[in-house]
């Protein structure tokens, strides 16, 4: 395993995931929907999925992209079992057990995007990460990212879940910088978001997020907030989106 590995020491062999955070994710498919709105101008037929956990995310890909390929890179055994079974059925994808860096080198056709969906902030070299993801891009080619926002909202949560970092906006964009990739857009997402998560999490001190209060979120506050959002660009949000691109 190389040095942009998400945990110091570990292969993939040995690696696994226990945190919450992509589980949580399923309760929310109107969110997920979202977020793929704001990508899907910049999806290509080639696609690399990083940190796919269980294929949520996935999924959704698949069904509205069409893409010509799709792998799943999932470094969790265990998450692959669940990966595996959900993207069965689907002849263009394939799951493949690892990280980035042991992945990289057997890639022969160049990818037209990699998605980061709520992994970034796993990896401790970030930049590192972002620059071998680029050495299997097309020229032209995208990545996609999503990850936490704002360092003061930085809870036991996140900790838990094994997040290195929450991200600020200035701090993303010179990480995409400093890793040769030129930006194409980057913007806070999910206003709403900040004051349940500061309350919840920074606040009252919880550690997991209840399905039944990601499912009212989902259903309740995330349609109006898309629909404000596409129109007003947020200063701040619970979240960061940004695509990139390989000169």
């Amino acid at each position: 395993m190389d040095e942009t590995s998400a945990i110091a020491g570990s292969t993939a062999d040995e690696f696994e995931y226990h945190g919450q955070d992509l589980d949580d994710m399923s309760f929310a498919p109107k969110y997920h929907e979202w977020i793929l709105d704001e990508f899907r101008p910049y999806v290509g037929k080639d696609i690399l999925e990083v940190g796919a956990g269980t294929g949520n995310f996935s999924k959704l890909l698949l069904d509205e992209t069409a893409p010509q390929s799709f792998t799943a890179l999932e470094p969790a055994a265990r998450n692959c079992k669940y990966l595996g079974a959900n993207l069965n059925g689907y002849p263009q994808a394939r799951v493949v057990n690892g990280f980035l860096g042991d992945f990289a080198p057997a890639v022969k056709a160049r990818l037209d995007t990699i998605f980061y969906i709520n992994v970034l902030e796993h990896v401790m070299d970030d930049c590192g990460e972002l620059k071998t993801a680029s050495g299997i891009l097309k020229s032209g080619g995208v990545i996609c990212i999503f990850v936490p926002a704002l360092g003061w909202l930085y809870s036991r949560y996140d900790a838990k879940v094994g997040h290195f970092r929450r991200y600020y906006r200035q701090q993303l964009l010179g990480t995409i910088r400093a890793a040769g990739l030129d930006l194409i857009k980057c913007k806070y997402f999910d206003v709403p978001g900040v004051l349940p998560w500061l309350a919840l999490f920074r606040i009252m001190g919880q550690e997991s997020i209840r399905p039944e209060r990601a499912s009212l979120y989902d259903n309740l506050v995330v349609p109006t907030a898309r629909r404000f959002e596409r129109v007003f660009s947020p200063p701040f949000g619970k979240n960061l989106l940004a695509v990139c691109k390989k000169p």
